[in-house]
Protein backbone atom coordinates (compact mmCIF):
# COMPACT_ATOMS: atom_id res chain seq x y z
CA UNK A 1 0.00 0.00 0.00
CA UNK A 2 1.14 3.49 -1.03
CA UNK A 3 1.11 6.13 1.41
CA UNK A 4 0.03 9.90 0.17
CA UNK A 5 2.39 12.52 0.70
CA UNK A 6 1.26 14.90 3.28
CA UNK A 7 1.85 18.75 2.44
CA UNK A 8 2.64 20.53 5.89
CA UNK A 9 1.44 23.39 5.02
CA UNK A 10 -1.83 21.70 5.02
CA UNK A 11 -2.28 21.87 8.95
CA UNK A 12 -0.78 25.28 9.19
CA UNK A 13 -3.45 26.40 7.23
CA UNK A 14 -6.16 24.79 9.02
CA UNK A 15 -4.97 26.30 11.58
CA UNK A 16 -4.58 30.01 10.58
CA UNK A 17 -8.18 29.50 9.47
CA UNK A 18 -9.57 28.86 12.61
CA UNK A 19 -7.58 31.49 14.65
CA UNK A 20 -9.29 34.12 11.94
CA UNK A 21 -12.44 32.70 12.64
CA UNK A 22 -11.95 33.04 16.13
CA UNK A 23 -10.77 36.45 15.64
CA UNK A 24 -13.72 37.35 13.17
CA UNK A 25 -16.22 36.76 15.68
CA UNK A 26 -15.18 38.31 18.60
CA UNK A 27 -12.51 35.81 20.22
CA UNK A 28 -10.40 38.79 20.32
CA UNK A 29 -13.30 40.79 22.65
CA UNK A 30 -12.46 42.60 25.87
CA UNK A 31 -14.83 43.34 28.86
CA UNK A 32 -15.31 46.78 29.88
CA UNK A 33 -16.56 47.89 33.23
CA UNK A 34 -19.33 50.55 32.10
CA UNK A 35 -20.37 51.57 35.99
CA UNK A 36 -19.92 50.73 39.73
CA UNK A 37 -22.96 48.60 40.00
CA UNK A 38 -21.38 46.46 37.79
CA UNK A 39 -18.41 46.30 40.13
CA UNK A 40 -20.49 45.86 43.05
CA UNK A 41 -22.49 42.62 41.26
CA UNK A 42 -19.68 41.31 40.75
CA UNK A 43 -17.75 41.64 43.91
CA UNK A 44 -20.95 41.12 45.74
CA UNK A 45 -21.22 37.38 44.33
CA UNK A 46 -21.20 34.22 46.44
CA UNK A 47 -17.75 33.44 45.57
CA UNK A 48 -16.25 36.71 46.92
CA UNK A 49 -19.05 37.64 48.88
CA UNK A 50 -17.22 41.30 49.06
CA UNK A 51 -19.46 43.98 49.62
CA UNK A 52 -17.72 47.32 48.20
CA UNK A 53 -17.94 50.58 50.82
CA UNK A 54 -16.37 52.59 47.97
CA UNK A 55 -15.25 51.72 44.01
CA UNK A 56 -12.06 53.77 42.20
CA UNK A 57 -13.42 52.72 38.59
CA UNK A 58 -11.16 53.50 35.78
CA UNK A 59 -12.55 55.81 33.77
CA UNK A 60 -11.48 53.74 30.42
CA UNK A 61 -13.52 51.00 32.24
CA UNK A 62 -10.49 48.85 32.12
CA UNK A 63 -10.35 47.89 35.83
CA UNK A 64 -11.13 49.33 39.19
CA UNK A 65 -10.29 48.83 42.52
CA UNK A 66 -13.14 48.22 46.02
CA UNK A 67 -12.74 48.66 49.68
CA UNK A 68 -14.97 47.24 52.59
CA UNK A 69 -16.04 48.70 55.38
CA UNK A 70 -13.52 47.10 56.88
CA UNK A 71 -10.98 48.14 54.84
CA UNK A 72 -10.10 45.09 52.81
CA UNK A 73 -9.41 45.75 49.00
CA UNK A 74 -10.47 43.85 45.98
CA UNK A 75 -9.64 44.50 41.96
CA UNK A 76 -12.46 43.59 39.36
CA UNK A 77 -10.49 43.32 35.72
CA UNK A 78 -11.10 42.53 32.41
CA UNK A 79 -9.97 38.93 31.27
CA UNK A 80 -10.68 38.72 27.57
CA UNK A 81 -15.05 38.51 27.52
CA UNK A 82 -15.17 38.55 30.99
CA UNK A 83 -14.38 40.62 34.23
CA UNK A 84 -13.00 38.73 37.29
CA UNK A 85 -12.30 39.92 41.17
CA UNK A 86 -9.47 39.41 42.87
CA UNK A 87 -9.20 39.83 46.98
CA UNK A 88 -6.36 41.42 48.08
CA UNK A 89 -4.12 40.29 51.51
CA UNK A 90 -1.63 43.18 52.69
CA UNK A 91 1.01 41.91 50.95
CA UNK A 92 -0.31 41.08 47.75
CA UNK A 93 0.77 44.29 45.86
CA UNK A 94 4.31 44.33 45.02
CA UNK A 95 4.69 47.36 43.31
CA UNK A 96 2.85 50.19 42.65
CA UNK A 97 3.51 53.79 40.52
CA UNK A 98 1.46 56.72 40.42
CA UNK A 99 2.21 58.71 36.85
CA UNK A 100 0.44 62.34 36.94
CA UNK A 101 -1.32 62.85 33.40
CA UNK A 102 -3.06 65.97 32.29
CA UNK A 103 -6.33 67.39 33.39
CA UNK A 104 -5.97 66.45 36.82
CA UNK A 105 -5.98 62.42 35.92
CA UNK A 106 -3.65 60.28 37.10
CA UNK A 107 -1.95 56.93 36.25
CA UNK A 108 -2.43 54.14 39.10
CA UNK A 109 -0.01 51.30 38.05
CA UNK A 110 -0.18 48.14 40.70
CA UNK A 111 1.71 44.93 40.24
CA UNK A 112 0.61 41.91 42.59
CA UNK A 113 2.71 38.73 43.34
CA UNK A 114 1.55 34.86 43.59
CA UNK A 115 0.32 32.56 41.00
CA UNK A 116 -2.29 34.95 40.06
CA UNK A 117 0.35 37.71 39.27
CA UNK A 118 -1.27 41.28 37.26
CA UNK A 119 -0.73 44.33 36.34
CA UNK A 120 -3.32 47.14 36.52
CA UNK A 121 -3.32 50.59 35.18
CA UNK A 122 -6.32 52.89 36.23
CA UNK A 123 -6.84 56.15 35.10
CA UNK A 124 -8.60 57.97 38.00
CA UNK A 125 -8.73 61.77 38.71
CA UNK A 126 -5.47 62.56 40.62
CA UNK A 127 -6.76 63.08 44.18
CA UNK A 128 -8.85 59.59 44.18
CA UNK A 129 -5.54 58.08 42.94
CA UNK A 130 -3.44 59.21 45.52
CA UNK A 131 -5.81 58.20 48.11
CA UNK A 132 -6.04 54.63 46.71
CA UNK A 133 -2.28 55.05 46.69
CA UNK A 134 -2.28 55.76 50.53
CA UNK A 135 -4.55 52.94 51.29
CA UNK A 136 -2.15 50.49 49.33
CA UNK A 137 0.99 51.42 51.60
Amino acid sequence: MEELPINPLLPLGGIALILALVWLTGGRRQARLEDAAAVRGLLAQPETGFHAAEIGLSHDGTGAIAADAAGHLALVLPVGARLAARLLKPADIVAQRLDNLEAGMARLELTTKGPAALRLALLLPEMEARRWQERLT
